[in-house]
């Protein structure tokens, strides 16, 4: 039973990219209202694109494990593995993303075998419409068995997630009635729009519009079914205006390819140094480039994310906010292909496979700023402010529900 005093039940509006230099009384009205009428929070977040670990589970990535890469021992390759290794990167790389479509089990298939036997990958991402099992299991499969989901059981807890546009009613027809303590949908669509049309800033005042009415109808039908609306946001978007060829800068180092490993995002790369002279050479390029900012682990405790060892990355450059590395290590054009034929939020890849947006730089950027607010008058927020890992207590805490050990966050809101 809920405490006296608390909400009774709870839907979570969790939209990644809703960026709150966009939410003005022009273009979206009722979102406006609601921030000036409701408590809310700003949300500190972490140099990551990938959050919903932290949201779900209430702890930050080096407390839950889920970072994306870290580097793993690995024997020496086995004769059929050197012949793979001489086979054309486009070759490898597309056989090893048709088994991720058949089979699931092939985690960043777009990176040749010779480099990715050297990485172990933890991330989370979903397609289409996903479902609370689906998200239990995707935790499990990273170890990760506490979070939201056990707190509350599932019986009493359910997640919905697309990442379509369109699906606005179908989500307006599955959710907001009330029949578990705690909903959670994660309307993706808009952070992928983003990623792919923001380079259009005009356009985006159309689907900051559709948001801003959707937010309204949901809004609506949580009260007519007494259910307290909550609003999440765990960054926004910033425009890019430049791209940096990072892997292209590296080979003219002339530092052999199996002293060092590096992973790609395209807003962060990681290295892990095997001799002193490739440390010596990449740090030495990359603390006179102008394109990012060269980040050790140790100074990555600076902001929220305490890895106490290399194995996540050694040394991180960080691109500023604007510009992206590209080619990354998620691009593959047989995939880049069939993502832009497959769906049209993501058309533009076609004549231009670069991100027209992206998030995920060092957290003191307005775009990595989140918000949460429970449309509640009789809450008040922290003035503290928040961290994404507070957003799982304080969902408890607006249920009445105790708080687990093991999230590491803070309740802040109180009645």
């Amino acid at each position: 039973m809920a405490g006296n005093g608390s909400a009774n039940r709870l839907l979570l509006l969790y939209t990644p990219g809703l960026d709150s230099r966009r939410l003005t009384a022009e273009h979206t009205p009722y979102i406006a209202g609601l921030l000036q009428t409701f408590p809310h929070a700003a949300l500190t977040g972490y140099p990551s694109v990938e959050h919903l670990s932290t949201v779900i589970t209430g702890m930050r990535p080096h407390e839950h494990g889920i970072w994306l890469a870290k580097l793993k021992s690995e024997a020496p390759p086995t004769p059929v593995q050197r012949l793979i290794d001489t086979l054309p990167d486009i070759v490898t790389t597309t056989a090893q993303c048709v088994v991720h479509a058949v089979t699931k089990s092939c985690q960043m298939g777009t990176i040749p075998p010779r480099r990715r036997r050297h990485l172990h990958f933890e991330k989370m991402k979903f397609y289409g419409r996903v479902g609370t099992q689906r998200l239990a299991d995707e935790l499990a499969s990273h170890g990760v068995r506490t979070s939201l989901l056990s707190a509350l059981g599932t019986d009493r807890c359910r997640y919905v997630f697309t990442d379509r546009f369109v699906d606005r009613d179908w989500l307006l027809n599955t959710a907001g009635t009330g029949e578990c303590a705690l909903e959670i949908v994660q309307f993706h669509a808009l952070d992928i729009l983003e990623h792919w049309h923001l380079e259009t800033p005009e356009e985006f005042h159309d689907y900051y519009g559709h948001v801003d009415a959707f937010v309204r109808r949901f809004h609506e039908r949580c009260q007519s079914h007494g259910v307290t609306l909550v609003l999440l946001s765990d960054h926004g978007q910033e425009q890019v205006r430049r791209f940096v060829d990072l892997k292209a800068a590296l080979k003219t180092l002339e530092v052999p390819e199996d002293e060092y490993t590096v992973f790609v995002e395209s807003m962060k790369a990681r290295f892990w140094f095997h001799t002193s002279r490739s440390r010596d050479a990449v740090m030495a390029y990359l603390s006179r480039s102008q394109d990012g900012v060269m980040v050790s682990y140790q100074d990555m405790h600076r902001y929220l994310v305490e890895f106490p060892t290399r194995e996540f990355g050694e040394v991180y450059f960080v691109a500023h906010p604007g510009s992206v590395f590209f080619p990354d290590d998620f691009f593959q054009p047989v995939v880049n292909l069939y993502f832009g034929l497959k769906e049209w939020q993501k058309r533009r890849r076609l004549t231009r496979p670069i991100l027209r947006g992206q998030h995920g730089y060092l957290p003191m950027h307005p775009s990595e700023q989140g918000l949460m607010a429970v449309l509640d008058q009789r809450y008040t927020v922290d003035p503290r402010g928040m961290e994404l890992r507070d957003v799982a207590p304080s969902l408890l805490g607006l249920l009445g529900e105790p708080i687990p050990a093991f999230m590491k966050g803070t309740a802040r809101f109180r009645r």
